[in-house]
């Protein structure tokens, strides 16, 4: 990702994740480098079914807050999305889970 090798870096994360599907900084990464090789929907898609698979371990507020800017960059009903994620937060998320990361309007 460093340098620019979205494709690459990319195929790399997904190796990773082959090994440890659990991995949220791959997961992440690899959402970023989606978004990067002009799949949004991609990258929107594999943050959902982190985040939905395990509420309990996928909440946190790098993932949340990448979710929510491509939420903001891509989905039609973006606002929906986010306080869907604001009910997971509330039911899931540790209390001091920082909600501002969903920068709702």
């Amino acid at each position: 990702m460093a340098n620019d090798n979205f494709k690459g870096a990319l195929r790399q994360f997904q190796k990773v994740l082959e090994h440890e599907p659990t991995n949220l900084a791959a997961v992440n990464n690899r959402a970023i480098c989606w978004l990067y090789t002009c799949n949004l929907q991609r990258a929107i898609s594999s943050l959902e079914e982190v985040i939905l698979r395990d509420p309990e371990n996928s909440l946190k507020e790098i993932i949340v807050f990448n979710l929510a800017t491509l939420y903001d960059l891509g989905a039609e009903d973006g606002q929906d999305k986010k306080k869907k994620l604001l009910a997971l937060i509330a039911k899931f998320a540790s209390d001091d889970f920082d909600t501002s990361v969903l920068r709702m309007s």
